[in-house]
């Protein structure tokens, strides 16, 4: 079961994934990675510690944020060249 700040984490993720190396950096993060929920860069060396961003959330992040909000997760449209009818 995700935490309430590990669903946050997920979400906000998930609204700026499109942005390259967005996100969080701390222990939600260790937590999310471990469980293989995010992908994240190397670690780094951080004045608060060692730190590392998160590159982009999983299948396998969807799927447990789906599941514990209830609602689908979509990952974000790739532009195939193609226009949609508005």
């Amino acid at each position: 079961m995700l935490t309430r700040m590990e669903k946050h984490v997920l979400r906000v993720l998930r609204e700026h994934e499109a942005e390259e190396e967005k996100g969080y950096e701390d222990a939600f993060v260790v937590s999310l990675a471990q469980r293989g929920y995010v992908a994240t860069s190397p670690y780094t060396k951080h004045e608060s510690g060692f730190v590392s961003r998160v590159i982009s959330i999983t299948d396998a992040g969807r799927a447990a944020l789906e599941r514990s909000v209830g609602s689908p997760v979509h990952k974000p449209a790739v532009d195939s060249g193609e226009s949609g009818d508005e």
